[in-house]
């Protein structure tokens, strides 16, 4: 009897050790599965990560393009050639276009990649802000002017109304030079911006 139960102690014994050694593998190759399920999402995440990023480069190319387009056929010669420090007689129809596209939600651009790309964009997009917010107050000061101009050469303009065209002008000269001025930053900032297109 003893025998026996040696014997069935012996296959017990190694019963229990193979199923030890199976609940082990078990656990091994749940280990490696994790391991692998987390490398494939890091790897998935990476790639989305990767993708929103690249439609972001494409948007702000796009902003770019477009803002740069619009700015050489309308404004960008015209601004070169005039003489602002008198007064910038150019009235830009798209300005208000291009501005209300620049009113976008910019918070995007922090989530570039790289510090020197996030500036050059976020200088970009606030000098162009600046810029299309001075063109659009040249847009109103130029259209009270010439109504005052055209009242003033009438006999029924009163004299607030001749010192409020001076006063116009007066602006309309100040805000020429600034203009210019920013012309040749934005410029500059598009080329910095570009660089990363």
């Amino acid at each position: 009897m003893n025998a026996i139960d040696s014997i069935i102690t012996i296959v017990n014994l190694k019963t229990g050790l193979i199923a030890i050694g199976f609940l082990l593998l078990v656990l091994w190759g749940m280990k490696v599965w994790r391991r692998i399920h987390s490398n494939l999402q890091r790897v998935r995440k990476n790639r989305e990560e990767l993708r929103r990023i690249q439609k972001l480069r494409k948007q702000y190319k796009q902003d770019i393009s477009t803002f740069l387009s619009s700015y050489r056929n309308d404004i960008s010669t015209k601004l070169e050639m005039s003489q602002a420090e008198n007064g910038l007689f150019i009235f830009w129809s798209g300005a208000e276009e291009i501005f209300n596209k620049f009113q976008s939600d910019t918070s995007e651009i922090n989530k570039l990649p790289t510090q020197e790309e996030r500036i050059a964009i976020r200088s970009f997009y606030t000098e162009c802000k600046a810029f299309l917010d001075g063109i659009l107050y040249n847009n109103y000061l130029l259209k009270k002017y010439q109504y005052l101009h055209c009242k003033v050469k009438t006999t029924t303009a009163t004299s607030s109304e001749v010192a409020e065209k001076n006063n116009v002008t007066e602006q309309m000269s100040t805000l020429g030079s600034q203009l210019q001025q920013q012309h040749h930053e934005l410029l500059n900032s598009l080329q910095t911006a570009k660089t990363y297109f």
